[in-house]
């Protein structure tokens, strides 16, 4: 996936299949590990997915 492909999966916003998860709002390292372990069985107990670490709810791309 180049950086245009990850701008437009960000513009669509999250889905069933993308979800957003923020670096900036769960400072502790092993609660966000946590966090994308629980989403990412989840997209994988469905249709498959992207989790795109660093980026807000509100399209933001803060990092990480």
């Amino acid at each position: 996936m180049n950086s245009c492909e990850l701008l437009e999966l960000i513009e669509q916003g999250e889905t069933e299949t993308i979800e957003f998860k923020s670096w900036v709002k769960t400072p502790d390292f092993k609660k966000l590990i946590k966090l994308c372990v629980k989403e990412i069985v989840a997209l994988s107990n469905s249709n498959g997915g992207y989790l795109l670490i660093g980026v807000e709810d509100d399209q933001s791309i803060t990092g990480c």
